[in-house]
């Protein structure tokens, strides 16, 4: 990200510093801050929502799973001494297994949000990035940042305008946003 990000700001530096001086105090430019779009914008909060329902049966029957486990190496802790050796040995073979296959299902629950967290970030990111364009064509930005500056003065920062813009449209990602009024 940092070898893309740094060329295309000292490419849009250069391209603002070869204006004439007459059209640089024309220029309209704009700054939002990724971060508290992330946070605050209700399509993020939506996904959220939506991954927590998809992942929650999986996340409730592994911490079940867990739990039996830690249970069984308990009794096999304490009563392992009365056991007879092929009773315990037994038992041992099937807590290996079992926290073998823990691991393999953790593993696969692990790369599952994965997959599905970069989906949505995906998904949120293409809406985002529609509502700061649209919104720099409505309001004539000749250019807007996002979070590739060093430093941003204040009435730069549009970020609660495009959050607005985020809060009018549906909270549903993939849905298109409402016709402005």
């Amino acid at each position: 990200m940092k070898k893309i990000a740094y060329p295309v700001f000292g490419l849009m530096f250069g391209l603002m510093l070869s204006v004439p001086a007459a059209n640089a105090a024309d220029l309209k430019l704009g700054y939002v801050n990724s971060a508290e779009l992330m946070e605050k914008a209700p399509q993020a909060d939506a996904a959220r929502s939506r991954f927590e329902q998809e992942f929650a049966p999986r996340r409730n029957k592994l911490q079940a799973e867990v739990k039996e486990l830690k249970q069984l190496e308990e009794k096999l802790v304490k009563d392992g001494v009365t056991m007879s050796e092929s009773e315990r040995a037994k038992m041992e073979r099937d807590v290996l297994a079992r926290k073998r296959d823990l691991g393999r299902i953790q593993e696969e629950l692990r790369d599952d949000v994965n997959i599905r967290n970069n989906e949505e970030l995906g998904k949120l990111q293409q809406i985002v990035k529609e509502t700061i364009d649209t919104l720099g064509k409505d309001e004539g930005y000749d250019m807007i940042f996002f979070d590739v500056a060093a430093f941003v003065n204040p009435k730069l920062d549009i970020t609660g305008k495009v959050l607005q813009r985020l809060r009018d449209r549906p909270k549903d990602a993939s849905a298109p946003a409402k016709p402005k009024k």
